[in-house]
This record gives C-alpha cells, structure tokens and sequence, in this order.
C-alpha cells in the first residue's frame, strides 16, 4: 500500500511540476545528466552544472538556462531530470 501510495504521489509531481525548455536547453541538460544517477544534490547544483559545462549548440543561453533553472522548485529540478529519461 505504500509503495503504490508513493507511486501516485510521485506521478502527480511528474504531471504538475517542470520546467519549458527548448530543444537546445533539453541537449545541454541532457548532456550534463549523462553522469548517470543523479542524487537530490547533484539535481539542485544544475544550474551550477550549467554554467560550468562546455557543451555548446546553436540557439543555447547558457546564462538564461541556469537562471531558469535557479528560479526552479526542486519539484521542478527532479520532473525535468525524469522526463529526460535520468
């Protein structure tokens, strides 16, 4: 019962929290989050993570990104990871 209490209670984060990106904003997190499992830590330092990478492609703002990514909730941070598949 508490698994699936869990379960619905994550979903219902999934649907109601994340962020808009863009094609190029989803290929830069994408890239940061090929490190594998990503802890709760290591999600809020993604704005930090951003700033720091090298990864570049045509239309990213690095700068815009990470301040997006600042003004996230936590919530926010973990829907965008999982709907990259992270």
């Amino acid at each position: 019962g508490k698994l699936n209490r869990t379960a619905e209670r994550y979903l219902a984060l999934m649907q109601h929290h994340g962020l808009a990106l863009t094609a190029p904003e989803r290929q830069c997190l994408a890239h940061i989050c090929q490190i594998g499992f990503m802890s709760p830590l290591e999600i809020r330092e993604l704005p930090m993570e951003v700033d720091l990478t090298r990864f570049e492609c045509e239309g990213l703002d690095k700068k815009a990104l990470a301040q997006k990514l600042r003004a996230a909730s936590l919530a926010d941070l973990v829907a965008v990871v999982e709907s990259l598949g992270f």
